[in-house]
């Protein structure tokens, strides 16, 4: 739905790896720093460098089958590592694309900044009205507020164009998958990128390890 959203607005800066193409020349002009510095972002890496030139869209038609995590922990993994490569980002994406391309990273980044913040005024300042028979429930009803709201709209800008979908699927969509991906950004994939800036120095893939005996087998045979 994010990235949906996002190229909408012509600020995608990030597709998915398992099915992109990108012209030829955005590789073999950069091969050299390729090599040296996309690491596991490899798909971010060169969606930027493609943003630059022109435009980067995501199809709606498209469609690919690839293997994805299916357990808790493997899709803690996956996440982390897409978290590192979105750090490593920051800096090249400020110093060179627009303030329309920056929106996306920019909410994320405000999000990640305050989150915290209000989570642990709200605590304290609980603990305080109820010793005090207080209340003060503004800041975390305002910060829920402004995250369900972009949630939404992100949502909406996605179902609005997804082909296939009948009215009654979108409206389900949204009512339902809205408020789970909602929790489930709360819950996995802020704390993930909170962890992941104390490994940006591990650029492991994480994910595609080869099992010791598959391992023995190969060198084997």
């Amino acid at each position: 739905m994010m990235r949906a959203s996002r190229s909408m607005l012509g600020a995608l800066e990030t597709t998915s790896g398992a099915l992109s193409l990108y012209r030829s020349e955005i590789l073999y002009d950069h091969l050299d720093a390729y090599a040296a510095e996309c690491g596991t972002g490899d798909d971010r890496w060169l969606t930027l460098r493609a943003l630059l030139r022109g435009q980067v869209i995501g199809v709606y038609e498209a469609g690919v089958e690839t293997d994805m995590p299916t357990g808790l922990r493997g899709t803690f993994r996956q996440r982390l590592r897409w978290s590192r490569s979105w750090w490593w980002m920051l800096p090249y994406a400020y110093a060179r694309l627009s303030w329309k391309q920056l929106i996306s990273p920019t909410v994320g980044l405000i999000e990640l900044v305050i989150t915290p913040i209000v989570l642990l005024w709200t605590v304290v300042a609980w603990s305080v009205g109820f010793q005090l028979r207080l209340d003060h429930p503004g800041a975390l009803l305002a910060f829920l507020g402004a995250f369900v709201v972009v949630r939404i709209t992100q949502s909406v800008l996605y179902l609005a164009g997804r082909p296939g979908m009948s009215m009654r699927q979108k409206t389900l969509s949204l009512l339902i998958g809205t408020p789970v991906a909602a929790v489930l950004s709360l819950t996995l994939l802020m704390p993930t990128r909170y962890y992941a800036l104390t490994r940006l120095r591990d650029n492991r893939w994480q994910t595609r390890q080869i099992k010791p005996k598959l391992k023995a087998e190969a060198e084997t045979a």
